[in-house]
């Protein structure tokens, strides 16, 4: 005969599975994921609390729990994250926080769970990238085309920060994405160089630069390919220029100028990153060799 435990298990895991089965096939439960969500989260919570108060927490309780949510976040995750208009991407449009906060719970209680918002984030973050990098509008005026996309990155990373607890299996996610799409099209990373990078460096905004351009995946790499070309242009303006020559002390001078100026920035601003030193360095190797 079964023990007692055993047949207490047996009918909580029966119940558990009947309550679950009614939400899942409540055709007016189904019309809002969101709500559909809140009740799986609610029902297990509900759970948790039994088998911690009357069962001590008991593993062999937690693990039939765990198996039977499983079950149907399993079934049904996909459903609530995917349905047009209710599911993720209508949560991420309309920045509603606590809605992917309460997804992000439910789906983290159970394995694999996260995994299903992970694939389903990723494919949105990628299509509303594509759209952007795609558009011919946008693509006419560079500097709000960066603006845009430095606009999408603060929005998800809100949504990572306030929604999913900074996780970082999503950060990397977010990154990845933007990796994905900036480079889905050559034209983004030559409107990012065009976006006013050159004029911002001549007018010595280093440290807008360094905050802007570090938000985004290639950012501060773009930042570095375009100060390489304006220490070159300048070198190669003072070298080549008749008057200057006429002055070989001066035109040292300046030279010497231009080179403490930049090395000062990449000390200061881009904490003497290794790859603007390198770039620093070939800038001014370019100038001597002409």
């Amino acid at each position: 005969a079964p023990s007692g435990l055993t047949v207490v298990k047996d009918v909580m895991t029966s119940f558990i599975q009947d309550a679950g089965k009614q939400l899942i096939m409540d055709p007016e439960s189904l019309k809002d994921p969101e709500a559909f969500a809140q009740h799986l989260l609610d029902l297990k919570n509900k759970y948790d609390n039994v088998i911690t108060v009357a069962f001590n927490s008991d593993k062999i309780f937690q693990n039939v729990l765990n198996s039977a949510f499983e079950c149907f976040i399993n079934f049904n995750a996909k459903y609530v994250v995917h349905l047009r208009n209710s599911g993720l991407a209508d949560m991420f449009k309309g920045d509603k926080y606590e809605d992917l906060k309460r997804l992000y719970d439910l789906f983290r209680s159970v394995p694999y769970g996260l995994v299903i918002v992970k694939d389903a984030m990723t494919s949105f973050i990628r299509d509303t990238g594509k759209d952007l990098i795609m558009d011919p509008e946008r693509l006419k005026d560079p500097e709000a085309f960066v603006q845009r996309l430095f606009y999408l990155k603060d929005k998800y990373d809100k949504v990572i920060e306030t929604a999913f607890n900074s996780d970082k299996i999503f950060q990397n996610v977010l990154n990845s994405a933007f990796e994905h799409f900036i480079n889905f099209n050559a034209e983004s990373v030559v409107h990012m160089e065009n976006s006013g990078v050159a004029i911002m460096l001549m007018d010595d905004k280093y440290e807008d630069l360094e905050k802007m351009f570090s938000r985004v995946p290639y950012g501060l790499t773009i930042v570095k390919d375009v100060m390489t070309s304006v220490i070159r242009d300048t070198g190669r303006q003072l070298i080549m220029d008749p008057e200057r020559l006429k002055d070989p002390v001066d035109l040292v001078q300046r030279l010497l100028d231009l080179n403490d100026k930049y090395d000062k920035v990449i000390t200061e601003v881009f904490n003497n990153d290794k790859k603007f030193q390198i770039a620093f360095k070939s800038a001014f190797e370019y100038i001597i060799n002409l």
